[in-house]
């Protein structure tokens, strides 16, 4: 089993809607076929933050359930790439993650996983 992590950081786009955000990703986080589990939770670490994390066996559909949905939409892609970044976990957790998204162009992402 692997993870998808989405962190938002909502100050590094005003007017983000989290509450949309959220409730697309609810949408997905509710599919079986792709996520066994999820989880969503915030914070603060020299600004706020949100944490979306699905627990899959099919990281590449969701990837790809993931990029259509919220990070290529009209209403939430602009956003995501102003404050948004993407991690997987390894087979064995996150000391060996792949980065599939940052909102800073110069981080190296990998397009497929």
């Amino acid at each position: 089993m692997r993870s998808i992590a989405i962190q938002v950081q909502p100050e590094r786009s005003p007017g983000i809607d989290l509450e949309g955000l959220s409730a697309l990703l609810l949408q997905i986080a509710q599919r079986p076929d792709l996520v066994l589990s999820h989880s969503f939770d915030t914070g603060d670490d020299q600004g706020s933050y949100f944490n979306f994390v699905f627990e899959t066996k099919t990281p590449l559909p969701l990837w790809r359930a993931l990029k259509l949905a919220v990070f290529e939409s009209a209403t939430c892609g602009k956003h995501m790439s102003a404050a948004a970044m993407v991690m997987l976990s390894s087979e064995d957790g996150w000391d060996d993650y792949a980065q599939l998204y940052h909102w800073d162009s110069a981080v190296p992402v990998q397009d497929v996983v």
